[in-house]
């Protein structure tokens, strides 16, 4: 392997060409040469994102945010990963600080503005959608209970 931004490079087009494990292994070999590089790591939870390793994906987005906790992308991966563990609430709370991050700083363009709208998007249908499953399922639960306490008072 050659030098850090050559292996970012070879990373990039592993990820573009959906190679992520190829991805993730060149990621790893790089942060073991600067083990505090938040954009490599940023980009080793995507490729942990995509190969569906939620766990160790949180694990990177905390690193992150430990090095840079006011660094929009870190507040918005942490937010993708709670999204793709159905923790809703959470990932709401991590992409609208991403998002007032990026749109306080002014250091971002309107299409990853754009990119974390989408996802707040995405999150708060999914929340409203467990929501009404909660409520469906517990409206269920008080009509059976409503039919048993009716079959006991037909029966004394």
């Amino acid at each position: 392997m050659g030098s850090i931004e050559e292996m970012r490079i070879e990373a990039e087009s592993a990820i573009k060409e959906e190679k992520f494990f190829e991805a993730f292994r060149i990621l790893t070999s790089a942060l073991e040469l600067n083990p505090d590089d938040e954009k490599l790591k940023i980009r080793r939870c995507q490729a942990l994102l995509k190969l569906r390793q939620y766990s160790s994906a949180m694990c990177e987005t905390k690193e992150v945010l430990k090095l840079k906790p006011n660094w929009w992308r870190s507040h918005q991966f942490h937010g993708l990963v709670h999204f793709y563990q159905a923790n809703y609430d959470k990932a709401l709370e991590s992409l609208n600080k991403a998002l007032n991050i990026a749109q306080s700083s002014g250091a971002i363009g309107e299409d990853k503005i754009k990119e974390i709208k989408s996802q707040i998007f995405k999150a708060q249908e999914k929340q409203d959608e467990e929501r009404q499953k909660k409520k469906d399922e517990n409206k269920s639960i008080e009509t059976e209970c409503d039919y048993k306490n009716d079959n006991e008072s037909e029966n004394e």
